[in-house]
């Protein structure tokens, strides 16, 4: 195989990786603008639900169990797809959580 060749293998490779991580990103932000239009829309329903900083303790108390359980489920998973496991760790955290 040439040096040609290699360029020409890596470029391709970073294309993929690239559409790949634009695709992640894409569904990602997506699922942050539904959390925060979600949550908006609860809150101008419920405004005596509307946390204050002496709830900060407790949020960050229930995402951190939150997440530990999702990470740990997503960790039992054997292989590559154990890996691609942790992708919905943090959305999913965030639709948890704020129900």
């Amino acid at each position: 195989m040439t040096k040609q060749d290699d360029a020409k293998t890596n470029g391709e490779s970073k294309e993929v990786e690239n559409a790949l991580q634009n695709k992640l990103t894409e569904k990602m932000t997506g699922v942050f603008e539904l959390v925060v239009s979600d949550r908006s829309g609860h809150f101008a329903k419920h405004p005596d639900e509307i946390p204050d900083k002496k709830s900060v303790p407790s949020i960050i108390n229930s995402y951190s169990i939150t997440n530990a359980a999702i990470s740990g489920g997503a960790g039992l998973v054997p292989g590559p797809w154990g890996m691609v496991a942790v992708i919905p760790e943090m959305p999913l955290s965030f639709v948890i959580s704020w129900r």
